[in-house]
C-alpha cells in the first residue's frame, strides 16, 4: 500500500494543447513560457543532427583507455603465468560488450506525442520506441548536457519498457545545439 502511494505520489503528466501546456505534479502546476509546438503530430525536444558530429562520445573514448591500459597491465600479467593468459582477451571483449551496448542505447531524437504522455525515442539507426513520461527517470543532472560543448555526450536515462524492469539508455548529442526546447527537456526528463 505504502509503494503504491508512493508511486502515485510522483506522477507526472504532459498536458498539451496547443494554446496552453501544463506540467502537472501531485503538489503543483507548472505552466511553460515557451509553447510547445507540435509539427507533424509530435513536438521535437531533442534532436542531435548525426551529419555533424565528428567525435565519439566521451564514454567510449574512456571505455578505449581504460581498457588499453588493462590490456597492457594483464599483458604483463600474464607473463607470470600461461593460465592468466587470459586476462588480456577479457579485456578486449570488455571494450567491444561497452561499445556495443552504448552504441545499441543512443538515442539522438526525443518528441513528445501530442497525448502529453508518452514520449517517443529514435535511434541512429531508424529504429524507435515510446515511453510513458512517467516512466523515465535521468541518471545524471542535465547541466551536464550544457557543459559538453567541444564534444557529444551519453546522457543516461533509465526507462521503464515492461513493468518492474527498467533499461539505461543514452541521450546522445551536444546539449547545447542539440535541445530544442528545454523547459519541456526537463519536464520530460525529470
Amino acid at each position: 500500500y505504502m509503494r503504491a502511494k508512493l508511486l502515485l505520489s510522483r506522477v507526472r503528466l504532459l498536458s498539451t494543447n496547443e494554446k496552453v501546456a501544463s506540467i502537472w505534479d501531485s503538489k503543483e502546476a507548472y505552466m511553460p513560457i515557451r509553447p510547445i509546438v507540435f509539427k507533424d503530430g509530435s513536438s521535437i525536444i531533442f534532436e542531435q543532427e548525426l551529419d555533424g558530429i565528428r567525435q565519439m562520445p566521451y564514454e567510449i573514448k574512456e571505455a578505449a583507455v581504460k581498457n588499453t591500459v588493462g590490456f597492457i597491465a594483464t599483458g604483463l600479467l600474464s607473463r607470470l603465468h600461461p593460465v592468466l593468459n587470459i586476462l588480456p582477451i577479457l579485456c578486449v571483449l570488455n571494450f567491444f560488450v561497452r561499445t556495443w551496448m552504448y552504441s545499441l542505447r543512443m538515442v539522438h531524437k526525443i518528441e513528445l506525442l501530442p497525448d502529453g504522455k508518452s514520449v517517443k525515442f529514435t535511434n541512429k539507426k531508424g529504429g524507435s520506441f515510446t515511453a510513458g513520461i512517467e516512466k523515465i527517470k535521468k541518471c545524471a543532472d542535465e547541466t551536464t548536457l550544457l557543459t559538453t560543448l567541444a564534444e557529444p555526450y551519453l546522457f543516461p536515462v533509465l526507462i521503464e519498457k515492461e513493468p518492474g524492469r527498467q533499461k539505461k539508455y543514452f541521450i546522445y548529442g551536444q546539449g547545447f545545439k542539440a535541445i530544442k526546447n528545454g523547459e519541456a527537456f526537463r519536464a520530460v526528463i525529470p
